[in-house]
């Protein structure tokens, strides 16, 4: 069976969970206002050889072009909804409904339809009419402040949590083949996404320091070393026995059986021993836990190992 998705959305969550649902399984209708021109993205326009994501994700699917003041082009939307098993929109609240395409009026013309909204803080929110990106909802979780201040991600959390989330509930009402009106609000899938860090938090009241969380590379056990070539290599050995054979593999076993000792003279001796070795030369020694750190382009290289 394959499903039929039309979908409202223009940002990245939209098309990115349009990716994931099943490429084979679904096919997606996407409305393009032609009165918008203003087109999102999260890259800067590149030549003709290098397509953005959302060119990329729009080659795999069926683009309609509408005026929402032609009636023609209205007819045509009713139609599609009624064929569509799914529809998304991540509109400011209320645009749907002045377009004559909310959850009530699809659901009139289609009483399957399992219906999705994105929003940032849900519809009734004080903040839920200010215009926001993913960088603005991870500084409102508090994502921002853990570990690193003011560090910024270099892919979308915000956009990607949501899409997951989103997915995941699209997938359980088909399952349910009930219709429904799904809603999902990128900082409440942050705050959730948070939860092991998160939840400790909440119970102890306070914030905690960085020495308190084992993964946020405080810690010479887990960190980030470079190696002979300017390259670097991964290191997360959290238990002991994973520790304890690395510093075997690597002879420095003297430096103690802490891997949570923050001395410097520890972290120093790790980053001298590794810097002795190329990430090639430490990669072939496929030590548990101590992986090399690639680029993009050369993680695509193992998709043939």
């Amino acid at each position: 069976m394959q499903y039929k998705i039309l979908n409202f959305s223009t940002l990245i969550p939209g098309p990115y969970i349009l990716q994931q649902l099943m490429p084979n399984e679904v096919h997606v209708t996407t409305v393009e206002d032609v009165r918008d021109t203003d087109r999102h993205d999260i890259t800067l326009p590149h030549d003709d050889h290098t397509p953005s994501f959302a060119q990329i994700i729009a080659k795999s699917q069926h683009v309609v072009p509408v005026n929402y003041r032609d009636q023609t082009d209205i007819d045509r939307l009713n139609t599609l909804v009624k064929e569509s098993d799914v529809v998304i929109e991540n509109m400011r609240p209320g645009r749907m409904s002045k377009l004559g395409f909310s959850y009530e009026e699809c659901h009139t013309i289609n009483p399957r339809i399992v219906y999705c909204s994105i929003s940032n803080f849900g519809f009734d929110h004080a903040l839920s009419r200010v215009a926001m990106r993913d960088l603005n909802i991870l500084g409102y979780s508090g994502a921002l402040t853990l570990g690193k201040a003011h560090y910024i991600p270099h892919i979308p959390l915000a956009d990607i949590f949501t899409s997951y989330h989103l997915a995941i509930k699209i997938l359980s009402a088909l399952l349910r083949n009930m219709s429904a009106h799904l809603h999902i609000s990128a900082f409440e899938t942050v705050k959730s996404s948070l939860a092991p860090v998160g939840s400790p938090l909440t119970h102890a009241g306070r914030e905690f320091n960085a020495d308190e969380v084992a993964i946020w590379g405080n810690y010479p056990c887990y960190t980030l070393y470079e190696t002979k070539d300017g390259k670097h290599m991964a290191l997360a050995a959290i238990e002991r026995s994973v520790w304890s054979s690395f510093c075997d593999a690597l002879e420095i076993s003297k430096i103690g059986n802490n891997q949570f000792d923050t001395s410097p003279n520890i972290r120093a001796k790790i980053a001298e021993t590794i810097r002795q070795k190329t990430q090639e030369e430490w990669t072939h020694l496929a030590l548990d836990c101590f992986t090399p750190v690639l680029s993009y382009l050369e993680s695509l290289a193992l998709d043939n190992v």
